[in-house]
């Protein structure tokens, strides 16, 4: 989660410019909000960023949205990653295909304001439960410390680590 403050972050992703100023102009009071014009930037910045959810167009010129997705649920940091489809794109087939490649919402142009916003702040709270949920899985529930499948959890990725930088792992229980 990249976040400026306690503000949970967007990353809104269209060719159009106008698109991406009237979604920043709804959004922008209550969340950090980053933006690209491409596919392929806003794999960029979504690798780098991480943001909290994706608001993305079909229809670009480089790669379409559902291009993005496929290429989203691929990579291990982003597949959690809520994605809502912004498009103009209205037919049952197009919503249908969106969702199964793992769209979490789909919302047809022209938008409504308050329609985005609620969608929005739907799956931005999905989000904030399951992270909470994550944390407490990984905490004994009595002594608050991190339980067994945390210990687990970090000692795989400290193996990886060892593993690729050539260096010894010690463990003391």
């Amino acid at each position: 989660m990249n976040t400026d403050g306690d503000k949970p972050s967007i990353l809104i992703v269209d060719d159009d410019k106008n698109n991406l100023f009237v979604l920043n102009d709804i959004l922008e009071s209550e969340y950090t909000i980053y933006t690209a014009k491409s596919g392929q930037n806003a794999l960029k910045i979504a690798s780098s960023l991480n943001p909290d959810l994706i608001l993305l167009d079909i229809i670009m010129p480089d790669m379409s949205g559902f291009d993005v997705l496929k290429r989203m649920k691929e990579i291990n940091e982003l597949k959690e990653t809520p994605v809502i489809f912004i498009t103009g794109l209205a037919s049952v087939e197009d919503e249908a295909r969106g969702f199964t490649l793992g769209a979490a919402d789909y919302i047809t142009k022209p938008c409504h304001n308050t329609s985005v916003k609620v969608r929005v702040n739907n799956q931005l709270k999905s989000v904030m439960q399951r992270r909470v949920i994550e944390r407490n899985a990984m905490l004994d529930a009595l002594t608050g410390i991190p339980n067994r499948r945390s210990h687990d959890k970090r000692l795989t990725m400290e193996w990886a680590d060892a593993v690729r930088e050539q260096r010894p792992l010690s463990l003391i229980m």
